[in-house]
């Protein structure tokens, strides 16, 4: 439930900072990102595909982080698939010259750029998969230490 609320909590914090900031964010810089994403996407989920839990012999201990496993895969593909529509949507924006959008509240106008949106999600999506990628092979290293007192 507080992750729900955290990603929620992120997406308006994101969504802030686009309406503020005014850069100009090119197409080149968007695909080096995604291709970032999508590298850190690939290692991060080797890394949890090939966990190794041999040696553990107590089974409840095995169910946990199994299911810890598969949450953290289900995790790192829902932020792929986001950041991959995210993505998608940049492009067909940019290729309109429609990327810009005017919001108007009150006597307030506010101009949101779905590029610089787009490349702050990504940018939160490569710190996920790293942050979780050090917890991974410190949980293996401990694993490992655990297992050869």
């Amino acid at each position: 439930m507080i992750k729900k609320y955290r990603d929620i909590f992120l997406l308006i914090i994101v969504f802030a900072i686009a309406i503020t900031i005014n850069v100009n964010i090119s197409a080149v810089f968007i695909n080096t990102v995604y291709t970032v994403v999508g590298i850190m996407f690939s290692i991060g989920l080797g890394v949890i595909v090939t966990f190794n839990l041999q040696g553990v012999r107590n089974k409840n201990i095995i169910v946990f982080f199994r299911n810890n496993l598969l949450k953290l895969r289900n995790s790192y593909i829902k932020y792929f698939v986001i950041t991959t529509v995210l993505f998608l949507v940049d492009n067909f924006f940019r290729e309109s010259k429609n990327n810009i959008k005017e919001i108007q509240f009150k006597n307030i106008s506010l101009n949101f750029d779905i590029s610089v949106f787009v490349s702050l999600i990504m940018f939160f999506c490569i710190l996920y998969f790293i942050y979780n990628f050090i917890l991974l092979q410190k949980l293996n290293d401990d694993i490992y230490d655990e297992l050869n007192k």
